[in-house]
């Protein structure tokens, strides 16, 4: 009789352990901390030919003129920023401009910045639930140790966005905010900049206003670049 009572006692114990872990997963916050960083990066150039393409156009240009070289990357290589400071010498940083996460694409703002894709689902920028994210004059550079990157700032995901990013083009970002891709009216800089390029993580495959976040096995840290042209060209849909 013991021997039964024991053996079922010690079943009990085991399978309380084994649902622990869900328990525990059950009540972790969306919103705490995930380990999992971006740092995004602006950068303003006075010619389109100063800032290199992304790696295929796929037919899809939202740049009011064609922009210069092709790009440094291979399909499968992140972007990092000493192939950037290196392609593109002639571009400045740009402290103060903002980007915006989301859960999709949506339609085309259209302005006279020309007609540029804006994110859906917009979401707080990260664990400090901020929005929306803002470049500054300096950041630590958490790739290189020691080093500080320009016109950039770093933020943490929550752990919902973590998530998102671990699939396929489902965490995005996109310079501005929806309905001001280029801040004319957000920051009062109508008829300023126009959009050269955006690359992110491992997706700079297009010409438009949107990347999606996304991480190589076993990193915890991606770069997202932008680039814009100052002062913009007479103006037109694209």
């Amino acid at each position: 009789m013991r021997s039964w009572i024991h053996a079922a006692w010690l079943l009990t114990i085991i399978a309380l352990a084994a649902l622990a872990p869900d328990a525990a997963r059950a009540d972790v916050d969306p919103n705490a901390s995930s380990g999992y960083f971006v740092t995004i990066a602006a950068r303003w150039c006075t010619s389109y030919d100063q800032i290199t393409a992304n790696v295929a156009r796929n037919n899809i240009q939202e740049s009011l003129k064609d922009l210069g070289q092709n790009s440094p990357y291979g399909g499968e290589d992140s972007v990092v920023p000493a192939t950037e400071a290196a392609t593109q010498p002639q571009c400045k940083p740009l402290p103060g401009w903002q980007f915006t996460l989301g859960r999709g694409i949506g339609p085309k703002s259209v302005g006279p910045w020309g007609s540029l894709s804006d994110v859906t689902g917009a979401m707080p920028a990260a664990v400090s639930n901020t929005t929306p994210i803002v470049t500054r004059e300096s950041v630590p550079d958490p790739g290189t140790p020691g080093s500080t990157l320009l016109g950039a700032t770093t933020i943490e995901l929550t752990n919902e966005q973590k998530d998102l990013a671990a699939q396929t083009s489902r965490l995005w970002i996109q310079g501005g905010v929806p309905g001001d891709p280029v801040l004319d009216g957000v920051l009062d800089l109508a008829g300023k900049y126009a959009l050269g390029a955006l690359r992110c993580s491992y997706d700079n495959q297009n010409g438009d206003n949107v990347e999606w976040i996304a991480y190589k096995s076993a990193s915890t840290h991606t770069y997202c670049f932008a680039y814009y042209m100052t002062p913009p060209p007479d103006s037109a849909t694209v």
